[in-house]
């Protein structure tokens, strides 16, 4: 488990071009098991599937982006004490994919680009940027 209680997985070869950092999001969100130390890790099918219907409504759609609705979903799932997050998880990412939300997210992306990008250049002039 890392620093910030992630679960960390091994790293494993590419396969359908699927990172492990999609992987290991959805791991974070694995209850343990009666009797085990670390959760079991969704299985690599469950992660292709989920990546599949995130990019079915949108693809273009990126790991990052998967996996920030991931951990937004999975805030959401452990905050209404959902009994099986994993499940949540493989219904609802691909929802934020499908209607409004990806916009919603890309859009605060690129603001967010551009304040910093704005930052830099005052910074470099000399200015100093507001806390």
């Amino acid at each position: 488990m890392s620093e910030n209680g992630e679960v960390v997985l091994q790293p494993e070869p590419e396969a359908g071009g699927i990172r492990e950092s999609v992987r290991g999001a959805l791991a974070s969100f694995v209850p343990l098991s009666p009797g085990h130390v670390f959760p079991v890790p969704p299985d690599r099918a469950a992660v292709q599937d989920l990546v599949a219907s995130c990019r079915k409504s949108t693809p273009d759609a990126t790991e990052d982006e998967i996996v920030h609705f991931i951990h937004e979903k999975g805030a959401i799932a452990k905050r209404n004490r959902v009994s099986d997050p994993v499940s949540y998880l493989l219904t609802s990412v691909p929802e934020a994919f499908a209607g409004g939300e990806i916009a919603r997210y890309r859009g605060e992306v690129k603001d967010n680009a551009i304040r910093a990008e704005i930052a830099k250049k005052k910074a470099e002039k000399g200015w100093i940027c507001p806390q």
